[in-house]
């Protein structure tokens, strides 16, 4: 039995019923076959036979979509020589038009930062080094769609804003941390943040304290004589202050215990 094929009218026929009913009537033999271990080689032969008529009818289906399908491709490959040729200008227009924009952005920096370096330089009581342009950038100031007024307006209101807050931190009735809160500030330009700034020094400030503190008078006498006995060279007192993190001031608090070295809290 063979498949016989039949195209009209775009559509494709074969003896698919005919088919069918031979391959069913066929089969039927092979549904309920076993094989005991003696017939190994019956099975596989029965395998191979029936392999040999799926193989047999799926390169037929393989022939007939490669020969259906090929006027296909040569539309496919025709319409996209077509594509291609109106690409070639797209493309072109397309890196023009990147260009332009980047120009154009390029531009627009160049007038915001004139502005802003004139404001600070001529108005304004801060100046470059205090705070710079990109600590306030927005890249939506680069879009077509926001004006260029908006934008002098917005760097003013800012600036207005940060003049503001640093005469505020100046006010501040501390002398010991203002640089610490101002630092903070000009890194962040969070008021909130830099007022938290002078709790947490102040805190670490009390822990300090605290740590030097917790040597007895009578450890330090205790520790005193011990030098006393062990070394007779000369010693000399030297008072200083130390501003740092609590990891560095541990290390020194440790470094002068382990030289032997007296200190007590003022």
């Amino acid at each position: 039995m063979e498949i016989k094929i039949f195209t009209n009218n775009n559509t494709i026929d074969f003896n698919y019923i005919e088919l069918t009913n031979y391959i069913k009537s066929n089969l039927e033999k092979y549904n309920n076959l076993t094989f005991n271990a003696n017939e190994v080689k019956e099975a596989k032969e029965t395998r191979a036979t029936l392999n040999k008529l799926r193989i047999a009818l799926d390169t037929r289906r393989k022939d007939i979509k490669k020969e259906w399908n090929k006027p296909y491709l040569e539309f496919e490959d025709k319409i996209k020589t077509l594509i291609n040729l109106i690409a070639e200008p797209i493309n072109r227009i397309d890196k023009q038009i990147r260009e332009q924009e980047d120009k154009y952005k390029i531009n627009k920096r160049i007038e915001i930062e004139n502005y802003f370096n004139d404001k600070i330089e001529k108005e304004s009581k801060l100046n470059n080094k205090v705070i710079t342009l990109d600590k306030i950038w927005n890249n939506d100031w680069l879009n077509k769609s926001v004006k260029i007024k908006d934008i002098k307006n917005t760097i003013d209101e800012i600036i207005t804003k940060i003049e503001k807050d640093i005469a505020l931190i100046n006010s501040l009735p501390i002398t010991n941390y203002l640089e610490q809160i101002k630092d903070k500030y000009l890194n962040t330009l969070d008021l909130s943040l830099a007022l938290q700034e002078q709790k947490r020094l102040e805190e670490q400030n009390k822990q300090l304290k605290l740590l030097f503190s917790n040597k007895s008078k009578e450890e330090r006498e205790e520790k005193e004589e011990e030098n006393n006995n062990n070394n007779n060279s000369k010693k000399a007192k030297v008072t200083f202050e130390v501003i740092d993190s609590l990891e560095n001031i541990y290390k020194l608090r440790d470094f002068m215990r382990s030289n032997n070295i007296n200190y007590w809290r003022i």
